[in-house]
């Protein structure tokens, strides 16, 4: 197959978008006292913080392929975001919020997420689930076994556990499931990278036939990861070769 080497000059928010990469940090403790190191944050930006209740909940965010957090129903904003969580319409705090809570021990509570990790959550968007405060698998199996049952078959056997955890996945991805419960100090910290090649060229879509990103190279031919301003390789599965800078 004959290579094709292209030089592409794009500028973060043009038409032109980028294969790009977000460092996704969820941070759960057991220290009500400190509502900030419960957290979700995207490449160091606070996304949303706190607990509502000192009852043992699970919360929920959930990030499309841009990068966007879901936002809970409030009003008018965000009709379709009504996942029989408890904190809609100012159920917690009388804003929009970026997570979705569920009380571990209220029995339809748990029936609505598992609904929500079931059939609500597209493929390619990010799941990610912190515990603060605390967590027994047991009492939650014991509650709705539906629920204990679709934690286990996503994330692992590791999901029976009574320490706080945090929970991540990409819907549609099974091996990206991952969950972490080592603490330190009562706190489990979670750091992913999100969001890569979640953005298109226009000139990727003019192409009829779908293709991906195999590795990227420097100009040494070195597989490096994704840098900004720095003209980079990608090599992708149809075999074609690409050379692209992006401006940040």
């Amino acid at each position: 197959m004959k290579n094709i080497l292209l030089i592409t000059f794009v500028s973060i928010g043009s038409l032109f978008h980028c294969l790009a990469q977000d460092t996704l940090k969820v941070t759960c403790q057991q220290d009500e006292q400190n509502a900030f190191l419960n957290s979700i944050q995207i490449n160091s930006n606070l996304v949303e913080y706190g607990i509502c209740t000192y009852y043992p909940c699970f919360y929920v965010s959930v990030i499309d392929p841009d990068c966007q957090v879901w936002g809970t129903k409030y009003g008018n904003s965000n009709p379709d975001h009504d996942f029989g969580n408890f904190n809609n319409d100012g159920g917690c705090r009388n804003r929009i919020e970026k997570y979705f809570i569920y009380n571990q021990s209220d029995s339809l509570d748990l029936e609505n997420l598992d609904s929500l990790l079931n059939f609500w959550i597209p493929d390619n968007h990010v799941i990610a689930i912190w515990t603060p405060l605390s967590f027994s698998f047991s009492s939650v199996n014991a509650i709705n076994p539906n629920l204990s049952t679709t934690l286990w078959n996503k994330w692992g056997s590791a999901v029976q556990t009574d320490s706080i955890l945090v929970l991540f996945g990409v819907q549609g991805s099974p091996q990206s499931f991952d969950l972490t419960t080592n603490q330190n100090n009562g706190q489990v910290v979670l750091e992913k990278i999100v969001c890569q090649d979640s953005n298109i060229g226009l000139e990727e879509l003019s192409n009829s036939t779908a293709k991906s990103v195999v590795k990227i190279l420097d100009l040494t031919g070195r597989e490096v990861p994704f840098r900004p301003n720095q003209v980079l390789i990608y090599v992708y599965s149809d075999g074609t070769i690409e050379k692209r800078i992006v401006l940040n």
